[in-house]
């Protein structure tokens, strides 16, 4: 079985990489399983990461990020070495303003809880990737979500529609009369029939809609979706362009 969350020793770096706008100039459709070379969709080098546990020798202060086809992979800048996270690894993932939240599975290397923070003073690695990828915190977000949609199509393959046997769970409590009108703005939830005149549908709709819940975590109000969701919307819905403010459409 393979490991979902794991130390590595070798950062992606423009030999192995490209960044998702020049994969989709050359090849409209996005294959996880035949590509030789990552497909990077968010990063960069300024943020920080709390966890819930002790990183050791690792310093959190200063990490670079890659959001990839393949995995989430937080690089430790001073130490030169990183953590690869699959995605099936990723219970919940949240935006609280100016910080990204990551639950995932149990593991004896990063711990359970992830907040990852933008740090303008990080000190980095200068790694040529990120030349022209300079991805915000919400980038990040956005493309976690995108990405991990990929995995669980793959995986919703295994089960008989409509089966929901082994989903993740957050245990965190939360409310609906919680709910906020910002987050709600944010995070609207959405659906589409198979039978619904496709003259109501706006193609150009450039909101991301996905599955929104307020939870409360003990330190903040996050607004955030599980992994697993209902079905795969285009990468139009997109509110963020990962390497410009211009859209890339990707199909």
């Amino acid at each position: 079985m393979n490991q979902l969350v794991k130390l590595i020793h070798e950062s992606p770096n423009i030999e192995n990489t490209i960044p998702h706008t020049l994969y989709q100039a050359s090849s409209p459709k996005l294959n996880l399983a035949e590509e030789d070379k990552f497909i990077i969709y968010a990063g960069g080098e300024n943020f920080s990461l709390l966890t819930n546990t002790d990183l050791s020798d690792l310093n959190p202060v200063s990490v670079s990020l890659f959001v990839l086809n393949t995995s989430f992979i937080i690089w430790f800048n001073l130490n030169n070495v990183g953590i690869e996270i699959a995605y099936p690894a990723i219970v919940f993932h949240g935006l609280n303003e100016d910080s990204v939240y990551l639950n995932i599975e149990d593991n004896q290397i990063i711990g359970t809880y992830l907040t990852i923070r933008y740090n303008t003073e990080s000190q980095n690695n200068s790694n040529p990737l990120f030349s022209t990828i300079h991805s915000k915190i919400t980038n990040v977000y956005e493309a976690i979500s995108y990405v991990s949609e990929f995995h669980t199509v793959s995986s919703d393959d295994d089960y008989d529609e409509g089966e929901v046997t082994g989903l993740p769970t957050l245990e965190v409590s939360h409310t609906s009369s919680e709910l906020e009108s910002s987050a709600l703005n944010s995070f609207n939830n959405s659906g589409q029939a198979d039978d619904l005149d496709d003259d109501i549908i706006d193609d150009d709709d450039c909101t991301h809609n996905v599955a929104g819940m307020h939870v409360e975590v003990g330190f903040a109000s996050i607004a955030g979706v599980k992994t697993r969701r209902n079905e795969l919307e285009d990468y139009d819905g997109l509110t963020t362009n990962l390497n410009s403010n211009k859209r890339n459409k990707l199909h």
